[in-house]
């Protein structure tokens, strides 16, 4: 099982071609380091996306308007709508699960200044509940 001739022999071909066995040695290292950089990160990314979704509630719902994507009652395709107050009480009303009922605004997120105080003025994303 352990020959020494063959050993000698693996040894012999190590010092006679240094070169190649370092090349070799340090691209198994590269390899395995990188394998544990991009694990980790991976990982990373995982335990940041769980965090980031478990400050959620978990027995909340969303939703938002866009824009239509069939005509309905002689009205064009592709309209842009809104919630207002009365479809808040009517979600309210007929949804017995919907414990609160919460409009929520945003602001911003595009060009030019939408907060100003005193002689200061910037652009910020803001919501609002």
């Amino acid at each position: 099982m352990f020959d020494i001739d063959r050993w000698k022999e693996i040894i012999s071909a190590l010092k006679k071609n240094r070169l190649r066995s370092f090349l070799t040695a340090f691209g198994v290292f590269w390899g395995i380091f990188m394998l544990i950089i991009m694990v980790g990160a991976g990982k990373g990314l995982e335990n940041g996306m769980f965090k980031g979704v478990g400050q959620i509630a978990q027995n909340s719902f969303f939703m938002w308007t866009n824009r239509t994507s069939e005509p309905y009652q002689g009205l064009r395709r592709g309209r842009r709508w809104n919630f207002n107050n009365e479809d808040i009480t009517f979600i309210k009303t007929q949804i017995s699960e919907a414990d609160i009922v919460s409009p929520r605004l945003f602001a911003g997120g595009g060009g030019g200044n939408n907060t100003v105080r005193d002689d200061k003025a910037a652009s910020f994303y803001i919501k609002g509940d």
